[in-house]
């Protein structure tokens, strides 16, 4: 197993990624990381206009908890993430993460969390989800996901 799904249980200070290594994938609830808004992930799909959009999801769904779960009605996560939304999220990020960390370890951190309840993931993960569903066909392309239960946020879409 390589080093990456060795860091799967492993906490780190910062979200923040420098250099090749990717953050822990997974944290606990009383990590600091897991509260607060923070833009921990900068890649691709990342828009630094959707900041107010983003953090008005955030705030809407979950309080900036990445920790939050709603189990009863089945999501998970900062933004809510429902399962087949998380399990479309790791295929469509897979790409990105193999050219960030590499072919196999980007596959294999997708692979990983795949198989983890997204409110369990370290923010990075969680906003790279975020931002390639919402921006996979353009700007803003995704926002359906989060239409319902948003109280107004699409007012800060650019």
């Amino acid at each position: 197993m390589i080093a990456a799904a060795a860091l799967t249980v492993a906490l780190i200070a910062t979200p923040v990624i420098a250099g090749p290594v990717p953050p822990a994938l997974t944290m606990r609830a009383e990590h600091p990381a897991m509260t607060g808004p923070s833009f921990p992930y900068g890649g691709k799909y990342f828009r630094a206009a959707q900041k107010r959009y983003t953090k008005c999801i955030l705030y809407k769904e979950s309080r900036y908890r990445y920790y939050s779960t709603s189990r009863a009605a089945g999501y998970f996560g900062g933004f809510q993430f429902n399962e087949p939304l998380k399990r479309g999220a790791t295929w469509m990020i897979t790409p990105e993460l193999k050219t960030m960390f590499g072919k196999v370890e980007g596959r294999e951190i997708a692979e990983t969390l795949r198989g983890i309840e997204m409110h369990r993931w370290h923010p990075f993960f969680q906003h790279m989800a975020f931002f390639t569903v919402l921006n996979w066909h353009g700007d803003a392309s995704g926002a359906k996901h989060w239409s319902f239960g948003s109280g107004g946020c699409a007012k800060w879409l650019p």
